[in-house]
């Protein structure tokens, strides 16, 4: 592919990714500011995501778009929130895109494990990061636990595109990892032997 175009959505800061020839072009977030007396209407929201990733899209005309997809364990609100932004990726690769390209998306945890990269809580606790002290709380456990994660990714991609992204630039090498997987690993083998194995659980409950 000669164009790529990753996003790893999110309604806070959304991280994106340019590719030409696999060389890391361009990269951003895009973070939406309100202008409503309602800071958290959805509506403003969707409109101004879709005005700027289409004005995004229509500049770039990639040949491929992909996003990270979203996971179980995320509350109610997160979930529906989400399906709604990854609606409006879809209307404006459609609209917007080149010859109106799908967006092909894969769960984290999946392009994590093509290159070794899932890091588990249990993980977290048993390295040095981990100080019973600070980490006394679920909540601080799970937030320190996550940073672990996203520095495992950091450090990964640092090297590999000769940056020096820290941690508060995790969305956008999120972005850039979810292209550097669309790029480079086997994805359509994979997105085939899922497939096959979603078929075999079905079977097997009839």
């Amino acid at each position: 592919m000669k164009k790529l175009l990753a996003f790893d959505l999110s309604k806070t800061c959304t991280g994106w990714a340019y590719f030409e020839d696999g060389v890391l072009k361009e990269y951003d977030t895009i973070k939406i500011k309100y202008v409503s007396s309602d800071p958290h209407h959805m509506g403003e929201f969707l409109f101004e995501l879709f005005r700027i990733t289409g004005k995004l899209m229509n500049r770039l005309q990639a040949d491929f778009i992909c996003a990270e997809e979203s996971v179980g364990g995320q509350n109610s609100v997160t979930i529906h929130n989400l399906g709604q932004i990854f609606g409006i990726l879809h209307m404006n690769a459609y609209f917007f895109g080149k010859r109106k390209l799908p967006v092909i998306m894969e769960r984290p945890n999946v392009m994590r494990k093509v290159y070794d990269l899932n890091r588990s809580k249990k993980a977290f606790m048993e390295s040095k990061e981990y100080h019973p002290d600070k980490h006394k709380k679920k909540s601080q456990l799970d937030k320190a636990a996550g940073n672990f994660q996203k520095q495992a990714i950091i450090d990964y991609i640092n090297p590999l595109y000769n940056k020096d992204f820290e941690l508060k630039d995790n969305d956008i090498v999120d972005a850039i990892f979810v292209g550097h997987y669309f790029m480079y690993a086997d994805w359509k083998k994979i997105k085939a032997e899922q497939a096959a194995a979603k078929k075999k659980k079905k079977k097997k409950k009839k």
